[in-house]
């Protein structure tokens, strides 16, 4: 995990805890239900309300705190696939979050798709690939994938090669048609 991935985590946990313990005042009150006049629940009820506008706030507030530090992170992954085939292949990539194409590929195309992992790194691409008889389904990045910054996929007529030009590794099949 990277320096400022921590520290965002950090400061949206210490939100967190200020705003459970905003909530955690009320709930701490005892009333005795023999002196309770309408004006005590009244006040005790206003409070309440206040409280739990407070979290609400301070829920929307954590939201627009992560949105805004995921906007600072880089979009520092590439994913590159690449038809090396003599026939036409559609391919279409998805994480759990996004769908991306599906787009019809040439001899010679490529598509590319950049983006950043969370802050958990439990980040998930996988591509699907369909045209010519074949029809195969890999993943990019994260589980049972690399998790490189730059990484191309050749699609081969005997199968689905990675190349990691950051780390020199070169033609490494990953899927048999």
């Amino acid at each position: 995990m990277k320096i400022g991935s921590k520290f965002a985590l950090s400061f949206i946990c210490l939100t967190a805890s200020a705003i459970v313990i905003a909530q955690d005042d009320t709930a701490g009150m005892k009333i005795d239900d023999k002196s309770l006049t309408a004006k005590d629940e009244s006040a005790h009820l206003s409070m309440k309300k206040r409280n739990a506008a407070a979290v609400a706030k301070g829920i929307r507030g954590i939201a627009d705190l992560i949105k805004t530090v995921a906007s600072l992170i880089p979009k520092g992954n590439v994913v590159t696939v690449v038809n090396r085939m003599n026939a036409l292949m559609t391919v279409r990539c998805n994480s759990k979050q996004d769908q991306l194409g599906p787009r019809d590929l040439n001899n010679g195309d490529s598509m590319s798709f950049a983006f950043r992992g969370n802050i958990w790194g439990t980040t998930h691409f996988w591509c699907v690939a369909w045209g010519n008889g074949k029809n195969k389904g890999f993943p990019v990045y994260g589980e049972g994938a690399p998790k490189w910054n730059q990484i191309y996929y050749n699609m081969h007529n005997d199968g689905v090669y990675y190349t990691d030009t950051v780390n020199n590794e070169w033609g490494l099949r990953i899927i048999r048609w």
